[in-house]
Formats: structure tokens, C-alpha cells, sequence
């Protein structure tokens, strides 16, 4: 095999040179680094990072993070549009079921990055009966996000006044 590197001339070191062999094997396409967080399958390529998080009775704010290949991202994108409408009186109706969650309103909230794309964020006003439906894989498969509110309060030394000069 040929070397890179040159010959016994070069003025590279003899541990650069290297076999152009190693390179010539690689004809699989590169698969994920992490399996899909649902199917468990490894993907051709990047994942998509999905975030979710909502507040349980308690007030306290939970946070997860799924992996998801494309097949099940179009499944999760697909169940969560069944009952959308363009209609802006009906932003409280659950995205799962269909009904009025303006009662029983349990908020998920997903911030979802797809590779080579922009973020999507969507605030979803489900019902109480159907969050847990759309919480259980996140609680289950996901990666429990640390509390960032944790030392990471809010500088306080701006003024009043220059909040006042603000054009809302």
C-alpha cells in the first residue's frame, strides 16, 4: 500500500504516515451516535433534539430531552396536528382529543431542533386527561433536564427607569 506522507525523505515523522488503506473500507453511510429515543433504532444521520417541559401540581417545573429519528418525529407531528385548527378561537382546544381545554388546561410546551433546520417551538393547551399521554414517553425514554433556575437568577441591577424607557 501506498503512504502518505512521502518516503523516508519526508519531513513528516514516521508516525504520520499513514495507509491510504484504512480510508478506502468506509462505504457504510454514518448512522446516529445515539439511538431514537423511541424506536431505539439508529438513523441514518442526525436526530432530531426534542425538549419538553410543563408544571406538575406541585408547581415545580419538569424537563425532558427525546432523540427522535424522522419516522418517529413525523408520528409524534402527525398525532399532535390531527385536531389543530387555524382557527384562533380555538386556542384552547386539546391537540390530542379535540375538546375545550380552556377547564382542565395542562400546557406542554416543545421546543423541537430537526438537523440543518430551524427550531420549531409550540405551546400545546392539552387537556388534563390527555398531557400525561404526551408526557409519558418524555418520562419514560427522555433525559431528565437539571432545574435551571438553580443559580442562575437574574442580574438586579438595572433601574426601574430605564426599564420605563423601554418601547413596548
Amino acid at each position: 500500500m501506498p503512504l502518505v506522507g512521502g518516503n523516508a525523505s519526508s519531513p513528516f515523522p514516521p508516525s504520520w504516515r499513514f495507509s491510504l488503506g484504512a480510508f478506502q473500507e468506509r462505504t457504510r453511510p454514518l448512522v446516529s451516535f445515539f439511538p431514537c429515543s423511541e424506536c431505539g433504532q439508529r438513523a441514518v444521520g442526525k436526530l432530531a433534539a426534542i425538549y419538553a417541559n410543563w408544571f406538575a401540581e406541585d408547581d415545580k417545573r419538569q424537563a425532558y430531552r427525546m432523540r427522535l429519528c424522522v419516522t418517529c418525529l413525523t408520528r409524534l407531528m402527525e398525532q399532535l396536528r390531527k385536531h389543530s385548527s387555524g382557527d384562533s378561537g380555538l386556542l384552547t382546544t386539546c391537540p390530542l382529543c379535540g375538546e375545550d381545554s380552556s377547564q382542565n388546561l395542562s400546557g406542554v410546551y416543545l421546543t423541537i431542533y430537526p438537523p440543518k433546520q430551524p427550531e420549531r417551538e409550540y405551546a400545546l393547551t392539552m387537556c388534563s386527561s390527555c398531557a400525561p399521554l404526551l408526557q409519558a414517553p418524555f418520562l419514560e425514554r427522555g433525559d431528565k433536564l437539571g432545574d435551571r433556575s438553580v443559580g442562575a437568577a437574574a442580574p438586579t441591577n438595572a433601574t426601574s427607569a430605564e426599564w420605563a424607557q423601554v418601547p413596548w
